[in-house]
C-alpha cells in the first residue's frame, strides 16, 4: 500500500512538473492602474511657433483717385493791382488728373488751360500811373494757353494703414508762353504767382492720399485667418493670428501692392476654439514670412496597432532547440512601469507551451521610414518568473530579440492622409473671395505620449501659406 502510494506521488509531480501551460498573473493596463489609484501625468501641452505667413495684398487706387479728382477744385482766379509795374487777372482751369504710380512713387500729372489780362504802368506819382498805361491780354478773349503741372509723391503706410504721402511740385512748365511787348515774361511772372497755389495743391493731395485707408481690407483678411480649417481626421487648424506688418509698398499704375506679414501661433486641435474675431492690432515692424509650423497630435489605437503587427506576426515561431511556440494572438496596451509609461503586450501562443506572457517595450519611430519599432522589449516581472520555473528556454536572447525584431508598426499612411487633409485644408475658397493657397512641406514626428485610450503621435508640421484678397 505504502509503496503504491509513492508511486502516485511521483507519477503527480512528473505530470505537474511538464504542464504546457503558462499563467502569469495579467499585467495591468494604465486605465486599469488608474481605477486603482494610480496618478498619471496630464497629457504635455502642445508646443506652441511663432510663424511668419506671407500675404500678397493688391489694392486697386482708381476709385481714390476718382475721388480725389473731384474733390480738388479745377477752376482759379487771382491777380494783382500794384500801382507801378504789372497788373493783371489771371484764371486757370485744371483738365483731369493722371496718376501713375512706379515703386514707392505716385507721379501726377494734369493739362492746365490759363488766361490773363492786364496793364502795365512804368511810372507811378501819388498813387497814380504818371506814364500812359500799356494794356495788354494773353488767352483771355481767345483760346487758353496751355501749360502741364506735373505733381511727385513718395507713398509709405502708417501703422494705423493709412498711405501717407510727400508730395512735391516736379514742373510747371507753359507750352505757349504768353509775351509782351514791353520787355517783361509775364507768363513766367503768372508761374512764380501761382507756385505758392501749387503748394496748396500739393497739401491737397497728400489730404486726399491720407484718406486712403486699407484697414477694412486687412481686418477682413485678419478675420479670414482667424476662421477654422476643417482638417479630415485630425481636428482643426486655427492660426491664431498676432500681429500684422507690412512690406515696403510698391506701385504699378494705378495699383498698390504690398505683402502682408502675418505673425500667427497655428494650432490643431480637436477641440474648437472661439470664434469670434479679435480687432486688428496696429502695423508692427516687417517681417517676411517663411512659412507656417504647427503641431498636432496624431492618435492611434491601440486595437488597430494590435491587428496590424498580428497580421505578419500570426503564426510565427519563436523557438529554443526542439522547443517552439506560436503566436495566436497579440494586444498592445499602456501600461506603468519602474516609474514610466510604456507600452504593454500581452501575447497568446501555443505550441511546447501554450498560455498568455507579458511583455513591456518602448516605442521609437524612425522618420526616414514612417514605423515605429519596439525597443527594450523583456517580460514584465509576472511573466519572467513564471517562465523561470517552466519554460525557461523562452527566456532565451535568442528569442527576445526575434520578438523585438518583430515588434513594429507602419503609421506611414497615416501621415500621407494627415498631410492630404492639411493640403486640402490650406487650399479653399472663402465666402468673402478670399483663396488660401499653400502646402505641407515637412512632416515629422518629435515625441510620443501612451495614454489610457490612445496612443499620441507628437508631429511637426512646416508648410507653405498664402492668402490672396
Amino acid at each position: 500500500m505504502r509503496r503504491w502510494f509513492w508511486t502516485w506521488v511521483s507519477v503527480l509531480f512528473v505530470a505537474c512538473s511538464s504542464t504546457k501551460t503558462i499563467n502569469p498573473k495579467a499585467l495591468l493596463s494604465l486605465q486599469e492602474q488608474q481605477q486603482q489609484g494610480l496618478a498619471i501625468p496630464a497629457t504635455k501641452p502642445l508646443p506652441s511657433v511663432l510663424s511668419q505667413i506671407d500675404v500678397p495684398v493688391s489694392v486697386d487706387l482708381k476709385p481714390y483717385f476718382e475721388l480725389a479728382n473731384n474733390s480738388i477744385d479745377k477752376h482759379m482766379a487771382g491777380g494783382e493791382s500794384p500801382c507801378q509795374g504789372v497788373r493783371y487777372q489771371y484764371r486757370l482751369d485744371r483738365g483731369n488728373l493722371n496718376f501713375v504710380g512706379l515703386n514707392q512713387t505716385l507721379t501726377t500729372s494734369v493739362q492746365v488751360a490759363y488766361g490773363l489780362k492786364g496793364q502795365y504802368c512804368a511810372a507811378c506819382f501819388m498813387g497814380s500811373c504818371a506814364l500812359p498805361i500799356i494794356p495788354f491780354s494773353c488767352g483771355w478773349e481767345e483760346a487758353r494757353r496751355q501749360a502741364t503741372l506735373t505733381l511727385q509723391s513718395q507713398l509709405s503706410i502708417s501703422p494705423d494703414y493709412r498711405v501717407v504721402s510727400k508730395t512735391t511740385v516736379q514742373e510747371l512748365k507753359a507750352l505757349n508762353p504768353c509775351k509782351v511787348s514791353f520787355g517783361i515774361d509775364i507768363t513766367d511772372k503768372l508761374m512764380n504767382t501761382v507756385a505758392p497755389l501749387m503748394g496748396e495743391l500739393c497739401s491737397e493731395v497728400d489730404s486726399q492720399v491720407y484718406a486712403l485707408s486699407f484697414k477694412a481690407e486687412v481686418q477682413d483678411l485678419w478675420n479670414t485667418l482667424a476662421e477654422p480649417m476643417q482638417i479630415d481626421y485630425v481636428g482643426e487648424l486655427r492660426l491664431q493670428p498676432r500681429a500684422v506688418s507690412v512690406s515696403t509698398i510698391n506701385l504699378n499704375g494705378t495699383t498698390l501692392q504690398f505683402n502682408a506679414g502675418i505673425s500667427a501661433q497655428p494650432i490643431i486641435s480637436s477641440i474648437g476654439g472661439p470664434k469670434n474675431p479679435s480687432p486688428v492690432p496696429n502695423l508692427s515692424p516687417y517681417k517676411s514670412g517663411s512659412g507656417f509650423r504647427v503641431y498636432t497630435d496624431l492618435k492611434l489605437d491601440y486595437d488597430s496597432l494590435s491587428c496590424q503587427i498580428l497580421t505578419y506576426m500570426k503564426g510565427e515561431k519563436f523557438g529554443y532547440k526542439k522547443d517552439s511556440v506560436e503566436l495566436s494572438s497579440l494586444r498592445l496596451f499602456p501600461t506603468y512601469q519602474d516609474s514610466q509609461t510604456r507600452l504593454g503586450i500581452r501575447v497568446d501562443v501555443i505550441g511546447t507551451k501554450s498560455g498568455s506572457l507579458y511583455l513591456v517595450g518602448d516605442p521609437v519611430f524612425d522618420n526616414a521610414t514612417r514605423i515605429v519599432r519596439l525597443t527594450n522589449v523583456d517580460y514584465d516581472l509576472q511573466s519572467k518568473n513564471v517562465l523561470l520555473k517552466s519554460a525557461s528556454w523562452l527566456l532565451d536572447e535568442t528569442v527576445r530579440q526575434n520578438l523585438e525584431e518583430n515588434l513594429w508598426f507602419d503609421v506611414g499612411d497615416l501621415f500621407t492622409l494627415t498631410e492630404e487633409s492639411v493640403n486640402e485644408a490650406l487650399n479653399q475658397r472663402y465666402e468673402n473671395g478670399a483663396q488660401s493657397k499653400g502646402g505641407v512641406q515637412h512632416i515629422e514626428l518629435t515625441d510620443y505620449q501612451l495614454r489610457p485610450q490612445h496612443l499620441l503621435l507628437r508631429t511637426h508640421i512646416k508648410g507653405q501659406l498664402s492668402i490672396s484678397m
